[in-house]
C-alpha cells in the first residue's frame, strides 16, 4: 500500500491521536510530504507521550510486512523509536512482536531527510498504528 499516493489511501483514512495544530495533521504524515505554505511537511502530535499514534485504515484487511518512516522536511524533527500495532476491527489492537513475543521496538530515523524501512513478520490488518 502506497501512502504517498492519496488516490490509493485517501486523506480520510489517515488519522491520529492528536495534532500539534491544524497545519500538521495526520495527512501531512505521508512520505515525501513537502511544506506547502501554510501546511507543514509532517504530522506532529500535540504532546510527546506514549499515547500518541498515527493510524491508517486500509478499509479492508491487507497483508502488511513493513513500515517506512521519514522526518520532517520543515524542522529537524524525527522519530528515533516506535512500535507498530495492528487491528482487523479498529477496536482490538495487537503489537508487532519479536521472536520472544514482546512488542518490537523499531529503530526509526537518525535525521530528517532519509527514509528508514523496518520489516516484520507479515500481519493481516485493516488498521495500522505507528506509536512513537
Amino acid at each position: 500500500m502506497g501512502l504517498t499516493n492519496p488516490l490509493i489511501v485517501g486523506n480520510s483514512q489517515i488519522t491520529s491521536s492528536s495534532n500539534m495544530d491544524h497545519l500538521h495533521g495526520p495527512t501531512r504524515g505521508r512520505l515525501y510530504t513537502e511544506v506547502d505554505d501554510p501546511l507543514g511537511g509532517a504530522w506532529s502530535p500535540y504532546v510527546s507521550d506514549k499515547n500518541q499514534y498515527i493510524q491508517v485504515d486500509f478499509l479492508a484487511p491487507y497483508q502488511v510486512s513493513a513500515v517506512v518512516t521519514q522526518g520532517s522536511p520543515e524542522f529537524p524533527f524525527w522519530v528515533t523509536k516506535y512500535t507498530v500495532y495492528y487491528s482487523t476491527d479498529g477496536i482490538n489492537y495487537y503489537p508487532v512482536v519479536d521472536s520472544s513475543g514482546k512488542p518490537t521496538i523499531f529503530n526509526g530515523n537518525t535525521n530528517q531527510y532519509n527514509t528508514v524501512t523496518n520489516y516484520f513478520s507479515t500481519v493481516v490488518a485493516q488498521f495500522i498504528q505507528i506509536r512513537p
